[in-house]
């Protein structure tokens, strides 16, 4: 599995060429990642300052949140996952996190994660886990589909915000 910070590094360094390339930053200014607000995740480099902004803390605050309900389950050696709105699949990255701290690293993970978009840093899956990635409406592959039957449903932070304001 990488290691946050050196997945965090190498989006730096991207962004960084990016800028590196004399363009516009112009698209950045009126930026907010506020609840309620909606910037344009298509565009790779408002990926990366998203990510670079809130990953190492959503990671951190997802893997407590995982070790929670694994402490809840009984003796885990396989793990079901559907995450709506999964972006880079962070909380894939939190739970593997927290298995690790767990010392459960043989624990099966099968892992489906749901978003609009097609996120460019996608985090790496673990040899041996199942990993999918749907990009459209969760409502779409949720009406009349079981194969979402999973132990934990996520819904991630910043589509649960925007849950609450509107």
């Amino acid at each position: 599995m990488i290691d946050i910070t050196q997945y965090l590094q190498d989006i730096y360094e991207d962004l960084q060429r990016y800028v590196d390339n004399d363009v516009c930053l112009c698209k950045f200014k009126e930026l907010n990642f506020e609840a309620g607000a909606l910037p344009d995740y298509e565009d790779i480099n408002i990926q990366q300052l998203y990510l670079l902004r809130y990953a190492f803390a959503y990671a951190f605050e997802y893997s407590r949140m995982y070790l929670d309900v694994l402490s809840q389950m009984d003796d885990v050696n396989s793990i079901s996952v559907t995450s709506v709105g999964c972006g880079s699949m962070i909380d894939y990255w939190s739970l593997v996190h927290a298995l690790e701290i767990k010392h459960k690293l043989d624990c099966s993970i099968r892992y489906v994660g749901i978003d609009k978009i097609d996120w460019n840093y996608k985090i790496p899956e673990r040899q041996n886990d199942e990993v999918h990635y749907l990009i459209g409406n969760a409502a779409d592959f949720f009406t009349g589909n079981s194969q979402f039957v999973s132990d934990v449903y996520f819904f991630q932070s910043q589509l649960a915000s925007s849950l609450i304001v509107n």
